[in-house]
């Protein structure tokens, strides 16, 4: 059984997708109370029938509705993205959601005292000349991968002088995303600087946020996260490679990584790369 939270709430915003109802999942089963927030403030489908959840609306487009959501949270999970819906697109863009979104959600938990944001963002967000960035963004439309990396820039900069305040950010870029069963921490590998690319499943993305919420280690910090033996340096991505990669999943060349025993020690190789200034 999993260790409890009590009295620990959540808000997750975009609880109704994929990676974000697997985390509401996941902190349900954790014993957070998590709110569960969409646009309709709706029990998404994907979360039917699970215990714990109080569903809110979460606009990621409206900061008043962010804000609202967002009060009296312990953290909040920012898994939203641009609308694959043709009658939501225009209004949940990537512009509107990935990047101010994200920044909004910044805002509403700053403006509430919310300990903790969390944002899921992207592996090569900050990457432009990778072929696996450009690809994405045109696979993906909107410019979605860059937009991602501005959403990026302005969470950072609103927390840049709140430092001595309580309040902190941790910003995770996963590698791409599969259905594959989770492997669990020590199987999980992390990066710093975006100079990984590869894949990581779901489940290992939703509870490495979860868990990652009470890690010291990673306040104020972004960092990268694949499946173990997947991950290859970003320079080996050129669009042909990126389509080999992509249609086959490829495990490129790579990097040499130990694996570890559990969540604290997996978070805790986060500090001793960014004192070593890279993730090789």
């Amino acid at each position: 059984m999993m260790p409890t939270k009590p009295n620990k709430t959540i808000l997750i915003i975009g609880a109704g997708g994929p990676t974000g109802a697997l985390a509401a999942k996941y902190a349900a089963a954790k014993g957070y109370v998590v709110k569960a927030g969409s646009r309709s403030g709706a029990v998404p489908e994907r979360l039917a029938g699970v215990e714990g959840l109080v569903p809110v609306v979460a606009d990621a487009t409206d900061l008043a509705s962010l804000r609202a959501a967002s009060q009296g949270c312990d953290a909040v999970i920012f898994a939203a993205s641009q609308s694959r819906n043709a009658k939501h697109r225009a209004s949940s863009s990537a512009q509107a959601v990935d990047r101010d979104g994200a920044r909004k959600a910044a805002e509403a938990c700053i403006a509430e005292r919310v300990p903790r944001f969390m944002l899921i963002s992207s592996a090569v967000a900050s990457k432009p000349d990778c072929g696996m960035h450009r690809f994405l963004n045109y696979m993906e439309g909107n410019q979605v991968i860059s937009m991602k990396y501005e959403g990026e820039l302005a969470v950072s900069k609103l927390y840049a002088d709140l430092e001595t305040t309580g309040l902190s950010y941790t910003i995770i870029r996963p590698g791409g995303l599969t259905d594959k069963a989770p492997v669990g921490p020590t199987r999980l590998q992390l990066g710093i600087k975006d100079e990984l690319a590869g894949y990581v499943s779901r489940e290992d993305v939703a509870a490495l946020t979860v868990e990652a919420i009470d890690s010291d280690d990673l306040r104020n910090t972004t960092f990268e996260a694949f499946n173990y033996g997947t991950a290859a340096r970003v320079t080996t991505f050129g669009i042909p490679l990126t389509l080999l990669w992509m249609t086959t999943g490829y495990p490129l060349a790579s990097t040499s990584w130990k694996p570890v025993d559990g969540w604290s020690e997996l978070f805790g190789t986060v500090p001793v790369m960014r004192d070593a200034g890279t993730s090789f």
